[in-house]
């Protein structure tokens, strides 16, 4: 769970992910260049340990507290992560869900179109819209939508998903078909 407003505690290993760092403003964009490739020097350790806790987790259910001051590092840095995941040597052994929390803020793309290769699957969640190749490599429209917006995606959803309980989600099984889906929490094996 992708969590920069730490909504998600009950039953989740808390993990935070602090980067204080920022990227002034310029419009110069070899100032920018060297800007980011001074970040990305910064948080590549940062990232593998964020990538090697997941790995030992033993209870898998993980919110990362994303603590990021900059706006623009922050949709730089979670989408670097995000790709990182589906650069690992193999797949993810279990699979691993991965919801992201204001998915619209960050680059899902790779997450998206390569994650089932690594055995991951994702929800987006977000009340803005996606981008265009990552709304058209998704499937998930999840809580409760303004039926405007959602006629838009997906006329034939509309009032479905203004009936969505919390912890409920639509999916599409293939192209027209829509399921509703109950997420429900398992309690973590003991240690």
């Amino acid at each position: 769970m992708v969590d920069p407003h730490g909504e998600y505690d009950d039953g989740y290993e808390i993990i935070p992910f602090t980067y204080k760092g920022t990227i002034a403003h310029t419009t110069n964009q070899l100032v920018q260049a060297i800007q980011i490739q001074a970040m990305y020097d910064k948080i590549t350790d940062l990232i593998d340990g964020l990538i090697e806790q997941i790995e030992l987790s033993r209870r898998r259910r993980i919110s990362i507290r994303v603590n990021i001051a900059n706006a623009k590092a922050d949709g730089i840095i979670i989408s670097q992560f995000l790709e990182q995941l589906t650069q690992k040597e193999g797949k993810w052994n279990p699979p691993l869900l991965v919801v992201v929390e204001e998915a619209a803020a960050y680059d899902c793309l790779p997450l998206v179109r390569r994650g089932r290769h690594y055995g991951i699957q994702a929800i987006l969640v977000s009340q803005d819209p996606l981008s265009g190749e990552t709304r058209t490599n998704t499937r998930t429209i999840t809580g409760a939508n303004d039926p405007a917006i959602t006629e838009k995606i997906d006329p034939s959803i509309a009032f479905a998903a203004q009936q969505l309980d919390q912890g409920e989600f639509l999916y599409q099984s293939e192209k027209g078909r829509w399921c509703r889906y109950r997420y429900t929490a398992r309690k973590a094996d003991a240690a």
